[in-house]
């Protein structure tokens, strides 16, 4: 009998956590507005050349519309630290699984990052410097100065991760994914008095990266 009485209680308590489930798996929407804000670390060994970071710090925010349950698209803006700030607008593709509150998902980032042009670079900021640098001398013996103009490029991001439930409107997303991203610069030259020499050159860097994130999601 008193075995019984510890059991009742926990008779009653089984609706309730089903109710409590149904409810968060009901917080989903089945379509309208969606958006990502995220932290990430871009991860991976610097060039023998340059002094890019092993950890590169990126900041984004995804504005997007959820179609159904599992699918949505958006357009996404940021700002990564490599060598100099690049800003990259992407486009952004998600595939979510219903299977409860915790949801896996996959995602593919596609678009170009442009770079922070204003700002010069100094010559052992390239990978290939003591290269290129050889090279170019040997074509321009005349040349006085250099000046280099970061032109960005286009990256790529696939992803998988999981939605952890936070609120009946928020959720915290956690991701794992592989950064593909190019970064090109353009070299002019002036000679002894200043004028801009006809030459110029392009030096075209890639980076694979992993890419490990953390963010707020309203659902």
């Amino acid at each position: 009998m008193k075995k019984l009485l510890y059991v009742i209680p926990f008779l009653f308590l089984i609706p309730t956590l089903n109710a409590q489930e149904s409810q968060s798996e009901k917080s989903v929407k089945e379509s309208g507005y969606v958006n990502l804000t995220s932290i990430a670390a871009i991860i991976g060994t610097p060039d023998d050349y340059s002094k890019t970071n092993t950890v590169v710090p990126s900041l984004s925010m995804i504005n997007g519309y959820r179609f159904n349950e599992n699918f949505s698209a958006g357009i996404g803006v940021g700002v990564d630290f490599f060598r100099y700030a690049i800003f990259p607008v992407f486009a952004d593709f998600r595939y979510t699984l219903s299977c409860g509150s915790y949801r896996p998902f996959l995602a593919l980032k596609g678009g170009y990052a442009f770079a922070d042009s204003d700002k010069p670079l100094s010559d052992y900021s390239y990978p290939g410097y003591y290269y290129y640098d050889t090279m170019l001398y040997d074509m321009l013996p005349y040349s006085s100065s250099k000046e280099y103009k970061n032109s960005g490029g286009w990256m790529a991001n696939p992803e998988i991760g999981v939605y952890i439930p936070l609120s009946a409107k928020l959720d915290l997303s956690l991701g794992l994914g592989y950064r593909f991203q190019e970064l090109g610069t353009e070299v002019s030259f002036t000679d002894y008095e200043g004028k801009p020499l006809d030459r110029k050159s392009g030096i075209t860097s890639t980076f694979n990266r992993l890419t490990i994130s953390i963010g707020i999601a309203l659902k």
